[in-house]
């Protein structure tokens, strides 16, 4: 019986067990699906769902196939994805770039390419995402692709274009722009022209003509008409650019007389400042309207200027429209009747009081006055202490100081030698010779370039000449009669120069650059004094002198001498200090502006005139930056320069002149020449000097006219005195025909 028991329940164990084994192999399979929230892109986007059928007991993960026909660089999408254990879900987002692909239908198929961790669902492991990419709406923009750069005979045009045609019109609204900042702008009432515009439908461009109305823009200036696109209708766009018009209008300035108008002088005003001014009264004008004043002295303006309309287009142009804007637009109020104008010194004077547009531009209309202010007796005696001749201390050259306007500025001529070009100097307060920077002096030609002759101060730190408003010297007169010289100052607003020299230098009027003139810089006098009277023995030697030498003729291709030819040159003595010294012009035929200005001394006991060698002149090159020095040598039988030796020139029996050398210790002077020399070597400026002893032979009793001017092509002075800001340019000395000798020892 127990036997058959355990037999029993063995059985019914193996019974349960195989139960048990039964019932686990039936667990449900999970399957894995996906499908899209929608069947097409919506905005470039879909999701995918990627499902389980049931709970999975661990994480499952599957991998998403893309094919179809857009293309996978189109499209952004996680291929990978995993479902945490108890999750039945997720969501996979997927965009598409529709930009990168041509208008026409796509579709994107999305499939489960493989899963780990459960089984693809056979029938729901794809779907499809359909997308459809449209043709882009263009469009046409509006520009304008051309326009008149001025107007002609008051007309202008300008185009209008579309982009490409359109089946329907397109409309243009235009706008006329006036803020055009430093421009003058043509007024939109000015204008005339069709706006709207339509351009009909299939077209792409249409014209438009513009007419400005000549009163109604300013005088004398260039005027813009800017004209732009201001709106479209809704068929069209304007264009990022050639949007607008920009065509200049041009009005000349008609002198106009205002009889109604008046301007004149109201004598002495002291303000509560204390300062002394002089009142200019001005009456008649509107009130819609403002005005200039400006005083010069008498005859400036019919001096300078052909025509009344001339003058305001020039003052429009070159002061009145640089000025508008700023402070010194001299400017009076509308409607004022009386404005302050500064001190003016003793002479004639003429007033001009101009009319302007609102903004400020010359409209032509004008009135004039003049008056005189006269000089005290206390200013009329020390101006007449100036009058006559003084000779300066460093060259001896003769200033004669003759009366300009009485009691206010003189002529002065001689100044470095040249009474061709005269400057002007005015007495100050003091009773003092003031001699300022001036340009204009003269329209002159040098080498076939139009130049215009200035006076101007050099400093003696670097050799800069100056434009600007300055004083060059001041003359005070001593007790003793004589007068001493004190120089003037410029300032580049960091440093401070004191003059040292003066010169005469003629200017470009186009580009940069200058010749000079005259002689070389001449170093601002010590002293003036008033000169001796000349004896006999001395005037004697006063005039022309022809001399025989030797010149060699160079190959110009090669740079070597040719042949050697006999020259006559032209000597022209002039006075220099009376009863002292002489200046000498036209040895070696060398060009007086290049500066060459040689002493000889009056010896009072023989009567003879004694030449030394001597330094000339100093100049520095712009180009090479180097300093040179002009010297006069005396070469000796040794062939070597001596310095300090020269001849005596003595009149002869038959009435001509024999130069005597002087004489050595050891050598004897055989010639003279010229050099100029940097701080390593002599230069010649010409191929031999004068052998000696020689004859000069007397042409005439009286000195010619000094060749070293320019030749004219006319006169025109300028309208003021000074320039109103500082500049400084290096100077540069031209010579020609020089060789590098070395013969210095």
């Amino acid at each position: 019986m127990k036997a058959s028991f355990f037999k029993t329940a063995l059985l019914a164990l193996c019974a349960v067990c195989m139960l048990a084994a039964c019932n686990k192999e039936k667990d449900p399979v999970v399957n894995v699906s996906i499908n899209a929230t929608a069947p097409s892109f919506i905005n470039g986007k879909v999701d995918l769902i990627v499902s389980l059928s049931g709970q999975a007991k661990s994480a499952v993960s599957a991998s998403i196939a893309v094919s179809g026909n857009i293309p996978e660089s189109a499209l952004t999408i996680n291929k990978k994805v995993n479902i945490a254990a108890g999750s039945t879900t997720v969501t996979v987002p997927v965009t598409v770039n529709a930009d990168a692909l041509d208008p026409g239908d796509y579709e994107s198929v999305f499939s489960i390419s493989s899963v780990t961790g459960a089984e693809v669902n056979a029938s729901a492991n794809s779907c499809k995402v359909a997308l459809t990419v449209e043709a882009p709406v263009i469009i046409p923009e509006v520009s304008i692709p051309s326009y008149s750069e001025a107007f002609d005979n008051n007309k202008a045009s300008f185009k209008v274009a579309l982009s490409q045609a359109i089946d329907s019109d397109v409309v243009v609204n235009f706008e006329v722009k006036t803020d055009l900042g430093e421009y003058e702008a043509v007024p939109a009432e000015a204008l005339t022209f069709t706006n709207p515009v339509t351009i009909a439908a299939g077209s792409t461009e249409v014209d438009v003509e513009v007419t400005v109305d000549p009163a109604g823009i300013a005088k004398g200036v260039s005027s813009f008409a800017v004209i732009a696109i201001a709106s479209v209708s809704e068929n069209a766009t304007i264009a990022s650019r050639r949007v607008q018009t920009y065509i200049e209008a041009t009005s000349d300035i008609v002198a106009n007389l205002r009889s109604d108008w008046s301007v004149t002088f109201a004598g002495e005003y002291t303000h509560s400042n204390g300062n002394t001014y002089h009142e200019i009264d001005a009456a008649g004008m509107g009130e819609d309207g403002t005005y200039y004043i400006f005083v010069y002295s008498k005859g400036v303006v019919a001096e300078n200027f052909d025509t009344l309309s001339e003058y305001l287009q020039y003052m429009e142009e070159s002061v009145i429209g640089p000025a508008i804007g700023t402070d010194n637009a001299y400017q009076i109020k509308q409607g004022e009747e009386g404005w302050l104008y500064y001190m003016f010194g003793v002479g004639e004077y003429e007033i001009w009081l101009m009319g302007c547009t609102a903004n400020g531009h010359i409209t032509g209309d004008y009135t004039t006055s003049t008056f005189e202010i006269e000089p005290t007796a206390e200013l009329l005696e020390a101006y007449d202490k100036w009058l006559g001749d003084w000779v300066e201390s460093n060259t001896g050259d003769v200033w004669t100081i003759s009366e300009k306007v009485r009691g206010a500025t003189f002529t002065i001529t001689g100044v470095e030698g040249l009474t061709d070009y005269p400057i002007e100097g005015e007495i100050n307060a003091d009773g003092e010779l003031e001699i300022y920077c001036q340009t204009g002096i003269a329209d002159v030609t040098v080498q076939g370039t139009a130049c215009s002759l200035g006076f101007y101060g050099i400093d003696g730190e670097e050799g800069y000449f100056w434009n600007g408003d300055y004083v060059i010297a001041t003359g005070a007169l001593k007790d003793d009669g004589t007068v001493s010289i004190t120089p003037g100052t410029v300032s580049d607003g960091s440093h401070t120069y004191t003059l040292a020299f003066m010169r005469y230098i003629a200017l470009k009027k186009e580009g940069s650059g200058g010749w000079y003139v005259s002689s070389s810089p001449v170093a601002l006098p010590t002293t003036l004094e008033k000169p001796q009277d000349a004896t006999e023995a001395y005037s004697k030697w006063i005039g022309n002198y022809q001399i025989e030498r030797k010149h060699v003729n160079f190959d110009e291709q090669t740079d070597e001498p040719i042949d050697t030819v006999m020259v006559t040159d032209t000597w022209r003595v002039e006075a220099g200090v009376s009863n002292k010294t002489y200046i000498i012009y036209g040895m070696e035929d060398l060009p007086d502006n290049y500066g060459m200005q040689v002493k000889a001394d009056f010896d009072e006991e023989t009567g003879n005139m004694v030449l030394l060698g001597q330094k000339l002149g100093t100049w520095t090159s712009s180009q090479t930056n180097t300093t040179y020095t002009d010297y006069l040598y005396a070469i000796c039988d040794d062939k070597y320069v001596r310095t300090g030796v020269g001849f005596t020139a003595k009149f002869n029996a038959d009435g001509n002149v024999d130069l005597i050398p002087d004489e050595l210790d050891e050598y004897n002077v055989i010639g003279i020449q010229y050099f100029y020399s940097s701080s390593t070597s002599l230069y010649i400026y010409n191929s031999f000097g004068y052998d000696l002893p020689n004859t000069l032979v007397p042409v005439s009793a009286s000195p010619t006219s000094s060749s070293r001017k320019a030749h004219f092509t006319g006169l025109k002075n300028g309208m003021k005195k000074s320039f109103t800001t500082f500049t400084r340019v290096k100077g540069e000395k031209r010579v020609s025909n020089t060789r590098n000798v070395n013969l210095s020892r």
